[in-house]
């Protein structure tokens, strides 16, 4: 799910099985060199050989694994052997179809929903599954009722729907409601203060 992370690490500690040490802050000396402080207990600085690259496995919420789950199923969808999201993949240009961007007042294309989710755009999965309607609705709103275009946008948008069911239901279900908490304030009877008036 996406590409991994990279982050530096100690060649050496990392040979030993330790995490890299933290890195040394130098100190400027009278001369202006940088240098380290010879009475400070920190190891010394990392050399550019013991540095090395490790891959950090990169943790996917849970809406966008939904999300890159219902795109891949998507590019994956066929009709005859020939896959559906050809069409899909990209908006249509500009210079061969100025009337689509006249007609369609908010394009959109699988390129453009993979990069939203990338950059995690969405914040639930039926954002997502809204971005696919309107991508459908789309292709429905420019091409004639015949095309195969048209008809494959259909297509698309009721496997979505289908596929999508059960994270549309786990968004949908309401959450517990909060409990409301009542407080009682106590006020001091009028027996009680007349108590500590008498002494």
């Amino acid at each position: 799910m996406g590409q991994p992370r990279l982050r530096l690490v100690n060649k050496a500690a990392a040979e030993a099985g330790e995490d890299a040490p933290p890195p040394v802050t130098p100190t400027r000396s009278r001369g202006g060199n940088n240098v380290e402080s010879p009475s400070s207990s920190r190891p010394r600085r990392a050399r550019k050989s013991d540095v090395g690259i490790e891959e950090v496995p990169e943790t996917v919420s849970p809406v966008k694994e939904g999300c890159l789950r219902l795109y891949q199923a998507v590019k994956e969808m066929s009709k005859d052997g020939e896959p559906l999201c050809l069409a899909f993949n990209k908006l249509p240009s500009k210079k061969e179809y100025p009337d689509y961007y006249v007609e369609i007042k908010r394009p959109i294309a699988l390129d453009i929903m993979k990069s939203k989710i990338t950059r995690g755009v969405y914040k639930t999965v039926s954002e997502f599954v809204a971005d696919i309607d309107l991508m459908c609705s789309n292709a429905q709103t420019y091409n004639m009722p015949e095309s195969y275009i048209y008809e494959i946008a259909g297509d698309i948008k009721r496997s979505v729907h289908t596929l999508a069911a059960d994270a549309l239901s786990s968004e949908a279900t309401p959450m517990s409601p909060t409990p409301q908490i009542k407080l009682r304030i106590r006020q001091p009877s009028a027996d009680k203060s007349g108590e500590g008036a008498d002494e």
